[in-house]
């Protein structure tokens, strides 16, 4: 319900719905398939409808040291500081980007968490997300992993993607809580199902093993396709593999070589080997 009121005040060129799309596009939700180009034309539009909070995001999606990059940057930053102050949780999250990145200032983690903590304990995702991660990394309060486990939990209950996938990881390697291959699982379905292809690779991997799932060759093969679609360079080799030997897939040299190709394309050297050896036998 919310996303539809979200979506029709979008449509009627609303700044900050405009932005809140784009979120809902860039880590799904529960509502959102994700898709990362819909999201940054959607922060593009709420940076040209005039919210300053969308340039961070804008500018990421530039290259890397461009002068366009770094104008929109310095132009968004007092600005975005200002919001912040008025308690914008949007603001907040990306002033607290900023100070971790070192946008127009001196990269000051505590600085960041600082932000970053206001926006999470009023509930949003992305910054609970973040703060999850600044205790997993130590970045500005002492490594705990612990809160990164509770935060990312906060943020995967809201259904954001990311912290989903994430969750999977500390239940598979039982980092900061009770180890479970079961909830790991349970975790990587929900961030796969909403597009992650980090998430969607390692479920191919837990039915291929049978790790927490019943093994299944046939859904290890579906999970690393959609990840391999996405370009994701850790199903690329697994799935060429599958063609290869036809493990749940119709057995299919052609395909094998087309993802091995993509995969060496990427440096992987176990995709060069086979390769080599699929073009040598084709002679």
């Amino acid at each position: 319900k919310a996303y539809e009121q979200i979506r029709k005040a979008a449509d009627e060129g609303n700044a900050i719905a405009l932005y809140m799309m784009a979120e809902y596009f860039s880590e799904g939700y529960g509502v959102q398939h994700i898709n990362q180009q819909k999201a940054i034309a959607y922060f593009k539009k709420s940076y040209e409808a005039g919210y300053p909070v969308a340039g961070y995001d804008v500018a990421a999606s530039l290259p890397d040291g461009s002068p366009e990059q770094d104008e929109i940057r310095n132009h968004a930053k007092d600005n975005i500081l200002e919001l912040a102050n008025e308690e914008d949780v949007f603001a907040q999250t990306n002033a607290a980007w900023g100070y971790r990145e070192g946008y127009g200032t001196a990269v000051d983690h505590v600085e960041a968490v600082k932000w970053v903590r206001k926006a999470a304990e009023q509930g949003f995702a992305r910054a609970q997300y973040d703060l999850g991660w600044m205790y997993q990394y130590g970045r500005g309060v002492e490594q705990y992993y612990v809160k990164t486990a509770g935060w990312y939990l906060k943020a995967a209950e809201q259904g954001y993607a990311e912290a989903q996938c994430n969750l999977g990881y500390m239940y598979a390697n039982g980092t900061g809580v009770e180890q479970s291959y079961v909830k790991a699982a349970e975790w990587f379905l929900k961030a796969a199902e909403q597009g992650d292809a980090d998430a969607q690779y390692h479920l191919g991997v837990m039915y291929r093993d049978g790790t927490g799932v019943e093994r299944s060759d046939e859904k290890a093969a579906e999970w690393y396709l959609k990840a391999a679609e996405q370009g994701l360079a850790d199903a690329l080799y697994p799935l060429g593999f599958m063609y290869e030997y036809g493990d749940g897939v119709e057995q299919s040299d052609a395909k094998a070589l087309e993802w091995y190709q993509k995969a060496a394309e990427q440096g992987d050297a176990d995709a060069m080997v086979a390769l080599n050896r699929l073009t040598l036998f084709s002679w």
